[in-house]
């Protein structure tokens, strides 16, 4: 449902690069993000090197682009920047300086419910348990439910 896209805050990371010769690209540590991260830091070499950083969910990866010497490019949902603008995260001349460069792979979401729930709009009033909240799970399931104008309240998992 939801695309991934490798982000560059190109001006910001020429304004304050950690390394004349290096790059960080920060992704999630999920297994298809971390691999792909790793993956990069093969494409080095001596005169160019890519740093892989394990972070925290799309919209945590945008502030480090953003706010965090050394964090170059990430890996994020493409609905994180108008997430970001719609809920006010970063002041819109920050975000300014972020652009999707590249479109990677499809991410699918899957609803788990009773057999009596049939629809999203049957999960209206109910409580639903997507992920820790500000996690990539949890920023699509919040989309999703205003999307569909469904007000189920999204819980965080317990613990």
């Amino acid at each position: 449902m939801k695309a991934f896209a490798l982000a560059l805050a190109a001006m910001m990371a020429l304004a304050r690069p950690a390394a004349a010769n290096s790059v960080g690209v920060i992704t999630d540590m999920l297994d298809g993000d971390a691999r792909f991260g790793m993956d990069l830091t093969a494409v080095s070499s001596p005169a160019h090197r890519v740093l892989w950083i394990g972070g925290a969910g799309s919209l945590q990866n945008l502030l480090d682009i953003l706010h965090t010497r050394g964090v170059d490019a990430g890996l994020m949902l493409t609905d994180t920047l108008d997430y970001a603008k719609q809920h006010h995260v970063a002041p819109a001349a920050e975000l300014a300086h972020v652009q999707y460069i590249a479109k990677l792979w499809q991410e699918e979401v899957h609803v788990l419910a009773l057999p009596s729930i049939k629809a999203l709009p049957d999960l209206d009033g109910e409580h639903v348990n997507v992920d820790v909240v500000g996690s990539s799970a949890w920023m699509t399931a919040d989309i999703v439910f205003r999307t569909r104008h469904s007000s189920g309240d999204r819980d965080p998992p317990a613990r």
